[in-house]
């Protein structure tokens, strides 16, 4: 019995609101639901040098895999 928790590898690219490029955020968690990360904020720094946080709702584009 494997007692490891499910892993699953989120990234999510989000449109620089100073500069238009693109900038992505990449993380792990547990929880396989995009529209349960989707509701959450999420910080990334573009390479203009923004700080931004938005709600991962607003990312151009979100996928989601297994991470084993």
């Amino acid at each position: 019995m494997n007692n490891h928790p499910e892993l699953f590898a989120h990234a999510l690219l989000f449109r620089c609101e100073e500069c238009d490029e693109p900038a992505a955020v990449s993380f792990l968690t547990t929880e396989r639901n995009v529209e349960e990360v989707d509701g959450g904020t999420h910080q990334f720094v573009c390479t203009c040098g923004r700080s931004e946080s938005k709600l991962g709702v607003n990312a151009v584009r979100h996928w989601v895999v297994e991470w084993n």
